[in-house]
């Protein structure tokens, strides 16, 4: 169980610090590629993780589990403008997404082995 927790939280919780810090200050565009960068480097070390699995679940079922939370820690970090938040803030926002995805992962998940989108589940 905490081997999934991590799984759901740690990258997410990263990837919306780091992309809310290096955003402060620079504006939206930054935001976004800082989240969109975050999201690359963690489907690649999800894509490089030993064991089986064809292409289709190492790329497609990380996307399902961490775009939903960085869209929201993206939405809310725009929302309230990258100029005006402080690190405390952004790390409240960091840990409210990666406490959400722990609902969210494994509904997208679901939603996708349902979908017939990868054969793991």
């Amino acid at each position: 169980m905490l081997k999934l927790v991590l799984y759901a939280t740690l990258p997410v919780l990263v990837t919306a610090v780091v992309a809310g810090l290096v955003a402060t200050g620079r504006g939206p565009a930054v935001l976004w590629g800082s989240l969109g960068g975050g999201l690359v480097v963690t489907i690649i070390v999800w894509a490089l993780q030993p064991g089986g699995g064809s292409i289709i679940d190492r790329v497609v079922a990380p996307i399902f589990v961490y775009l939903p939370p960085l869209v929201l820690t993206g939405l809310v970090l725009h929302r309230f403008g990258s100029s005006g938040l402080s690190s405390s803030a952004v790390l409240f926002v960091g840990l409210a997404a990666a406490g959400s995805n722990i609902l969210l992962a494994p509904i997208f998940l679901t939603v996708g082995a349902l979908a017939g989108l990868w054969d793991s589940m």
